[in-house]
């Protein structure tokens, strides 16, 4: 049996996709999953896996039966070119969830007028 347990990846307020400001996200258009309001700036992996992407705002990490997790950070973060992040991980890491892949700071992504609201979806 494998676990389907899913961690939040930070501290925060746990929402729904739908109530997320971005389209692509609130109609599901990359697949279904959740969303948070985060409140910390430790970033955990939400699965256990092999890191499959990484970019400045974003990973994704594939479970061992297929499952690829997105973990997007902020809206339009793209836009800060990785500034607010700093990443423990690259491509072909094995983690565990729950393990310090990244840290955040928020209040960067707000100071630049940008939504903090975080996305965990399953591609």
């Amino acid at each position: 049996m494998v676990d389907t347990k899913i961690l939040a990846p930070l501290a925060g307020h746990v929402i729904s996709l739908a109530d997320v400001a971005d389209p692509v996200f609130s109609k599901k258009t990359m697949g279904d999953g959740f969303a948070l309001q985060p409140t910390g700036h430790d970033i955990v992996a939400p699965v256990s896996g092999v890191v499959i992407a990484t970019q400045g705002h974003a990973f994704g990490i594939r479970r061992s039966d297929g499952l690829e997790v997105l973990t997007h950070v902020g809206l339009e973060t793209v836009s800060l070119e990785g500034k607010p992040f700093e990443w423990r991980i690259k491509e072909g890491d094995q983690v565990n969830a729950g393990d310090h892949v990244g840290d955040v700071d928020l209040a960067e992504i707000k100071a630049a007028h940008l939504d903090t609201t975080t996305m965990v979806v399953f591609t």
